[in-house]
């Protein structure tokens, strides 16, 4: 049985009890003598489930040293993956900074070539000749994709931080 449902079952256990005890205050106000052998019944109800909540309790109590005994371990595990998870956000991190960096020359090299295409393009339609356009031309896309790259450093940096705490 785990914690939760060995304290779910204790609460049930203390609820009945206070719910048969109640009844006997009930019944012994009305001073009915015909009820003295169901106030019996109700007491020895009680002690039976006055029995059961002591195990309850014992067992609530030593599932919770377990669960005790077990937490160091689990923090330090925890703290463990914390440190590598960090470093991986750094690594990360490192390498969209590089990314970047490509992107940005990527860029430029489309607007150079961009700009060696026009004359290129002009001539060959003078000539009557179909220019070859083998180049990229999607540079705003980059700068899109340069800002998606910068906001996901940011929530990495914002991530690294919560995670040294």
């Amino acid at each position: 049985m785990s914690l939760g449902q060995a304290k779910k079952k204790l609460n049930a256990v203390v609820s009945a009890i206070e719910a048969r005890q109640k009844t006997i205050e009930q019944l012994e106000k009305s001073q009915d003598a015909e009820l003295t052998p169901k106030i019996a019944l109700i007491k020895q109800e009680i002690q039976i489930l006055e029995k059961e909540r002591s195990q309850l309790e014992e067992e609530v109590e030593k599932l919770k040293q377990e669960k005790e005994a077990l937490l160091p371990k689990l923090k330090v595990e925890y703290e463990k993956m914390l440190k590598e998870q960090a470093r991986l956000l750094k690594d990360v991190a490192d390498k969209v900074e590089e990314l970047k960096k490509l992107l940005q020359s990527l860029h430029e090299n489309i607007q150079k070539t961009e700009t060696a295409f026009i004359p290129y393009h002009n001539i060959c339609r003078e000539l009557e000749v179909v220019p070859k356009n083998a180049h990229l031309s999607w540079g705003d896309r980059l700068v899109r994709l340069a800002m998606e790259l910068d906001r996901f450093t940011e929530w990495f940096k914002s991530r690294t931080n919560e995670v040294a705490r």
